[in-house]
């Protein structure tokens, strides 16, 4: 919820509407602080859509127990 603050914080004084999170490697977390702020967001009344553009190894449909693919 920290992270949340500070992006809150941060898209209304740069008027931001999109936050991408990446990393240059493997294992750094990135879908799991994604995930995470993107739960936080949603949960305090943001609009909010996750999408894992990670072509090689998807994931998130796994952490939400979702099918992968179109529904």
């Amino acid at each position: 919820n920290s992270t949340r603050t500070m992006v809150v914080h941060a898209a209304r004084a740069h008027s931001m509407q999109v936050v991408m999170v990446t990393s240059a490697g493997q294992g750094e977390a990135k879908t799991s602080l994604a995930s995470q702020l993107a739960t936080s967001l949603a949960g305090a009344g943001s609009r909010t859509l996750l999408l894992d553009a990670d072509l090689r190894d998807p994931s998130l449909h796994a952490l939400f127990d979702r099918p992968q693919g179109p529904v």
